[in-house]
């Protein structure tokens, strides 16, 4: 929730990306995979080998899309 307040409305790829219609999600930083959930919404043009989560404000939903779509990125920042 404090992240989508701070956000413009927009879509954001969130790093997090998914494989075999999107059952299978990673981050891009890690190697462990973990299955989806219902909280994830598919969108019909993420069927196929490979999808990318995109963050939507300001509603805060998750979607899984086409990772050749054009978004925002939302950033890892050092701690201060």
């Amino acid at each position: 929730e404090w992240l989508v307040s701070k956000l413009p409305k927009a879509s954001f790829w969130t790093g997090l990306y998914g494989f075999r219609f999107c059952t299978v999600l990673q981050w891009s930083n890690s190697q462990f995979p973990f299955a989806a959930s219902r909280w994830l919404s598919v969108s019909k043009w993420a069927i196929g080998a490979r999808c990318c989560v995109q963050l939507n404000a300001p509603k805060g939903s998750l979607t899984a899309v086409s990772c050749f779509r054009k978004a925002l990125w939302i950033c890892k920042r050092k701690e201060e």
